[in-house]
């Protein structure tokens, strides 16, 4: 009994994470840097959701897929948190607007 009240306990953790990551995605606006703050939450719960699932299953491919999503994103707060710098010395200020001005 007690093993299925830690399943249900984990698991409503984890999806509580993934859901305050998704409201903090909606109720950023037009804040550049609570968006990734956000973005990375959602990957923390998905991340923490296929851990839960590879020690329920003791999946050893899992477990690697795991660190393949780490390493993911580590390499996606890099990129976006250099892309934000670029948009702060283009405009002054972090902001959705500043991404009209691109070119491509």
């Amino acid at each position: 009994m007690d093993f299925y009240i830690f399943h249900i306990i984990s698991l409503s953790f984890i999806f509580s994470i993934f859901l305050f990551g998704l409201l903090g995605f909606f109720q950023a606006g037009h804040n550049l840097i609570l968006i990734l703050l956000s973005c990375e939450i959602i990957l923390l719960g998905v991340i923490l959701g296929v851990a839960f699932c590879a020690v329920f299953f003791n999946d050893m491919l899992l477990e690697f897929f795991i660190l393949i999503l780490l390493v993911l994103g580590g390499a996606e707060a890099v990129i976006a948190l250099a892309i934000i710098i670029i948009f702060y010395r283009m405009g002054g200020a972090l902001g959705l607007s500043i991404i009209n001005n691109l070119k491509g």
